[in-house]
C-alpha cells in the first residue's frame, strides 16, 4: 500500500467522522449497555426473552434445541428463524445470563448496523466526510431503529442489510470472481438469513434487488453513443456482474442451509399460508396513511414519545428535517449525473414505494359485513393477493425499512456532492422545485400536524432550525465556499435533530432495574414438583410485565420450563394441526393470529383439555369475578363461582396473589392407550370440531389411516375398550419414552404435536407414526409389554450442515487462489 493511499484513508476528517459515528452509535445504544438496568418490553417478556431462555438452557448443555415441548403442545424449535438458534453471533454471549445477553446482543447489532452504513458509504461508495456520518446518524437515530431495537430478532436482520449492499458493491468493483469480495457478500448474506425475523428479511429483499440492478446498470453505463456491438458488450458485462453477485449470494444461502432446509421441510404445515384476509394489516397502528407521511418522517424530536408522531410505534420512520431536505437534494444531484442516474431513480422509487406500502390496504374492518377500502391502498392490496409471500408480512408499517435506508443513502450522496463542490445553481433550483412539489403533495393528501397526537411546540422550532441550517449549507456549497461551513451546518442540523429525539427514545423509556427473569412463584414451584401442562386463562395487561410472567402468559412460561398447549407466535410455529386441534375450544372458529386463551370458550371443555394433556388451569380469580359480574355477598363464594365459570373446576392447589392454579377435574392424559378409533374425512369443513364431544376412549384418525383397523366394541368387550393413561418420560425436548402394556391391538396416543422428523420404535423396531386427534401422534401397539421411544430430529439440519461445510471449503479455495495470485 502506498504512503499516499494510507494518508488519504486515515486523513483527519475521516478519523473525526468515524469517531463521531461511533459516539452517536454508543449514545443510541446506551440503554442496552447500561450495567444497572434492562430494556424490557411486552415482547421481551412474552416472546424474545422466553425463546432465548430455551436456547440458553440447551446450548449450555451442549445441545442445539431442535424441538420445544413447552408451547403449542410441542413445536419444531429450529423451524422458526426468530429463535436464531444457528446464528453464530448469539453463541458468543452464551456465557452470560440470558437477560443481560439479550441487551448486549441488541447493542452489538446496533454497532454492526452503524459500521455497515459507515463502511458502505466511506469505503465502497467513496463518499467524502461527513457523508458517512450523516448516513449513519440518519439510520441509527431514526424511528425505525428506535422501534426495531426493542425486538432484537428484527434489528439483527436490519443490521446486516448494509453489509449485504456493501458486499454487492465489492463484487461489482472487483470485475471478476474474486475470493475476498465473494466471501464478504456470502458471509453477510448468510448472517442476514440466520439473524432472525423473516418479515424483515422479506422486506429487505426488494432493497437488495433494486440496489443490485441500479448499481450494475450504473457500473456498465457507457457515456458515448455505442453501436450494436458495443451495446452487446455492455450487456454481457452486466450479465457477468449479475452472475458473480448471484454466485456469492447463493454461497451465502448455502452457508445458511441448515436453517433454510429445516424451514423448508416444515413450511407446508404452517397455518395461514393461504386464505389470509386484509383484516390484520388493516389494524389501527399497523400502518401509516399517506396523509401522515410527513409526520412519520419528521417525528417529534421534543415529544414525550417521538415515535408516536405517526400514531403508533410500528410505522415510526422519522429521519428529521435535515435528512429529508438532503435526500431531496441528493435525488436531484444523482438524477442530473448520468453515471449515477439509475441509483438516484432507484433510491427515489424506494422512498415512494415504501411510503405507499406503509399505508397498508386502507380498509375499514369495523363492520366485517361491509368492508370499505380507500383507493390509496390499492398497491398494498394488489401485492397482497398476487405476489408470493407478501401476505405473510402482516404489518404494513414495517416497510419503513425501505424508506429509511433509501433516504439515508440519498442524503449521503447529497453531502458528498456538496463537499466536493460539484453542485450547480440549477441543482438548487431543481431542489427548490422538488421541495415545493413535495410540500404541495403533502397538503394535497391531507397531512395534519395536529393529529393523531399533538406535536410538541418545541419540535416546530427544532424543525425550523434544522431546515435553516441545511438550506444554508446547500447555499454555501452552491456558492463554492469552504466545505468546513457545509460540514458544520449539516452536522449540527442532523445530529441535533435526531439526538434530541433519542433523548426520549423508546429503549430509554423502557429501562427498568428488573429483568424479565424473576424467582419462581409458589405456582411455578408446585408445577415443578408436580409436572404437567398448564393452560393460563389469566388476563393479559400488555404493560404489566410482572403480571404477564407470573400469570404464565404465552410464552412467558418458557423462562421456567412450564409446558402448555397454548403459544404466542405469528410465524412458522402456528401450524395447521395445532389450529385444527384448538378450534373446538372456541365458539366461532379459531383465529390463527391470536393465542388460544384470548378466544377460548368458558367454561373450558375439560374433556378436550384432558385429551391434550392439560393438567392445570391458571386463572386470576379477582378479574374473573369482575368480568363475570359475580356478587354473591361472600368473597369465598364469589371465588368459587368464578373458578367454576372459567374452568369448570374448583380444586385450588397453589396461589400467588389473585392468581390460582386449579387441577383439571377431567384428569390429564399426555399419554394414553386407546383401543378404538373413529375415521373421519379431514377434507370436510370444521371436521376437528368432532373432538369436542369425542370420548377419551376413542381417537380420531383420517379415513385413510391404517389405524382405522383397530376397533373395540364396548357392548361386547366391555371395560376392555376403556382408555388407560400412560406415564411419559421426557429426558429432553424431542424425546419421549414409555412402557406400554397392551391386552389387545391398540393405539398409543401421545398428546405431543406431530411434525416431520418424529420417529418411533417399539422394542427397538421402527414403527410408523400416524397423526391423530388433529395434532397428536399415534403409534400402533400389539398385545404385550413394550418399550416405546419417540424421538425428533430436525429434518434438513444434518444435510444442511454438510452443504455449509462444502460452501465454506469452496470459499476457502477461492481465497487461497487469490492469495497465491497476489503473491
Amino acid at each position: 500500500m502506498s504512503k499516499a493511499l494510507r494518508t488519504d484513508r486515515w486523513s483527519r476528517p475521516a478519523i473525526l467522522e468515524a469517531v463521531g459515528s461511533l459516539l452517536f452509535t454508543l449514545y443510541v445504544a446506551w440503554p442496552f449497555l447500561s450495567p444497572a438496568a434492562y430494556v424490557v418490553r411486552y415482547d421481551t417478556v412474552t416472546y424474545s426473552g422466553p425463546n432465548m431462555a430455551v436456547l440458553w438452557r440447551e446450548l449450555r448443555v451442549g445441545r442445539i434445541p431442535e424441538w420445544n415441548d413447552q408451547i403449542f403442545g410441542g413445536v419444531p424449535f429450529l423451524a422458526n428463524t426468530q429463535t436464531a438458534a444457528l446464528y453464530p453471533l448469539k453463541w458468543l454471549f452464551v456465557g452470560l445470563p440470558v437477560d443481560r445477553a439479550m441487551n448486549l446482543i441488541t447493542a452489538s447489532h446496533l454497532c454492526i448496523l452503524a459500521a455497515g452504513v459507515f463502511v458502505l458509504c466511506a469505503r465502497q461508495l467513496r463518499l467524502r466526510p461527513p457523508a458517512s456520518l450523516i448516513a449513519t446518524v440518519a439510520v441509527l437515530g431514526s424511528g425505525l431503529v428506535m422501534v426495531r431495537s426493542l425486538q432484537f430478532e428484527q434489528i439483527a436482520v436490519i443490521a446486516w442489510l448494509p453489509w449485504v449492499l456493501l458486499g454487492i458493491e465489492r463484487v461489482i468493483q472487483a470485475g471478476r470472481v474474486e475470493g475476498k469480495s465473494t466471501a464478504i457478500l456470502a458471509a453477510s448474506t448468510a448472517m442476514f438469513l440466520l439473524a432472525g425475523h423473516p418479515q424483515q428479511t422479506y422486506i429487505a429483499l426488494p432493497v437488495i434487488a433494486m440496489w443490485t440492478a441500479a448499481r450494475v446498470f450504473d457500473a456498465n453505463r457507457d457515456e458515448g453513443k455505442p453501436g450494436p456491438a458495443q451495446s452487446n458488450g455492455l450487456l454481457r458485462n452486466a450479465l457477468r456482474t449479475l452472475l458473480r453477485i448471484g454466485l456469492a449470494g447463493s454461497l451465502g444461502a448455502l452457508l445458511a442451509a441448515p436453517q433454510l432446509l429445516v424451514i423448508a421441510f416444515q413450511i407446508d404445515q404452517v397455518a395461514g399460508l393461504n386464505g389470509r384476509t386484509l383484516e390484520v394489516p388493516s389494524t389501527v397502528g399497523y400502518s401509516n396513511p399517506l396523509g401522515g407521511a410527513m409526520r412519520t418522517l419528521l417525528g417529534d424530536p421534543l415529544g414525550a414519545h417521538p415515535v408516536l408522531a405517526s400514531g403508533d410505534v410500528e410505522p415510526a420512520s422519522f429521519v428529521g428535517v435535515g435528512v429529508l431536505l438532503l435526500a431531496t437534494f441528493g435525488a436531484v444531484v444523482l438524477l442530473r449525473r448520468k453515471p449515477t442516474r439509475a441509483t438516484g431513480i432507484t433510491l427515489a422509487a424506494m422512498v415512494l414505494g415504501g411510503l405507499l406500502l406503509m399505508a397498508g390496504p386502507q380498509c375499514d374492518w369495523t363492520d366485517p359485513s361491509n368492508v370499505g377500502c380507500a383507493k390509496a391502498g390499492w398497491p398494498y392490496r394488489f401485492l397482497f393477493f398476487r405476489f408470493p409471500g407478501f401476505n405473510l408480512a402482516r404489518v404494513p408499517g414495517r416497510w419503513n425499512l425501505v424508506v429509511v435506508i433509501a433516504l439515508a443513502l440519498l442524503a449521503a450522496y447529497a453531502v458528498d456532492a456538496m463537499v466536493r463542490r460539484s453542485v450547480a445553481r440549477r441543482d438548487a433550483r431543481n431542489c427548490a422545485l422538488a421541495i415545493a412539489g413535495i410540500a404541495v403533495l403533502a397538503i394535497a393528501v391531507g397531512t395534519e400536524f395536529g393529529a393523531p397526537g399533538a406535536i410538541a411546540q418545541g419540535s416546530f422550532a427544532v424543525w425550523g432550525v434544522a431546515a435553516v441550517l441545511t438550506l444554508t449549507a446547500i447555499g454555501v456549497a452552491i456558492g463554492g465556499h469552504r466545505p468546513i461551513l457545509v460540514i458544520t451546518f449539516l452536522t449540527v442540523a442532523v445530529v441535533g435533530d435526531l439526538g434530541l429525539a433519542n433523548l426520549q427514545s423508546e429503549p430509554r423509556q423502557s429501562l427498568t432495574p428488573d429483568s424479565f427473569l424473576r424467582p419462581p412463584t409458589a405456582i411455578e414451584n408446585y408445577i415443578g414438583a408436580n409436572p404437567g401442562r398448564v393452560l393460563s386463562l389469566a388476563s393479559q395487561p400488555v404493560e404489566d410485565f410482572p403480571y404477564l410472567t407470573d400469570a404464565l402468559r404465552p410464552n412467558a412460561g418458557l423462562a421456567t420450563a412450564t409446558r402448555t398447549i397454548d403459544g404466542y407466535d405469528g410465524g412458522t410455529w402456528v401450524r395447521k394441526g395445532w389450529v385444527e386441534a384448538m378450534d373446538p375450544f372456541t365458539r366461532d372458529g379459531f383465529n390463527n393470529d391470536l393465542t388460544l386463551s384470548l378466544q377460548i370458550q368458558t367454561p373450558v371443555n375439560q374433556l378436550l383439555a384432558t385429551r391434550y394433556g392439560v393438567k392445570y388451569f391458571l386463572i386470576d380469580v379477582d378479574r374473573a369475578i369482575f368480568t363475570y359480574g359475580i356478587r354473591t355477598g361472600s368473597r369465598e363464594e364469589d371465588a368459587r363461582v368464578a373458578r367454576k365459570a372459567v374452568t369448570g373446576s374448583e380444586t385450588v392447589v397453589a396461589t400467588h396473589g389473585p392468581l390460582e392454579l386449579l387441577t383439571n377435574s377431567g384428569g390429564a392424559a399426555e399419554g394414553r392407550l386407546v383401543h378404538r378409533t373413529r375415521g373421519i374425512d379431514t377434507s370436510t369443513p370444521d371436521w376437528s370440531r368432532y373432538l369436542g364431544d369425542l370420548p377419551l376412549d376413542e381417537v380420531l384418525v383420517p379415513q385413510a389411516s391404517p389405524l382405522t383397523s383397530i376397533t373395540c366394541d364396548p357392548k361386547v368387550d366391555g371395560a376392555a375398550c376403556d382408555a388407560r393413561s400412560i406415564t411419559l418420560e421426557r429426558p429432553r425436548g424431542g424425546e419421549i419414552r414409555a412402557t406400554v402394556n397392551a391386552n389387545r391391538s391398540s393405539v398409543f396416543v401421545v398428546a405431543e404435536q406431530w411434525a416431520k422428523g418424529w420417529t418411533a420404535t417399539v422394542d427397538g423396531a421402527p414403527v410408523d407414526i400416524q397423526r391423530v386427534d388433529a395434532m397428536a401422534m399415534g403409534v400402533p401397539i400389539e398385545p404385550g409389554v413394550h418399550e416405546v421411544v419417540l424421538e425428533y430430529r430436525a429434518p434438513g439440519l444434518r444435510p444442511g450442515g454438510a452443504i455449509t461445510l462444502v460452501a465454506a471449503l469452496f470459499l476457502a479455495v477461492l481465497m487461497i487462489r487469490d492469495h497465491r495470485r497476489s503473491r
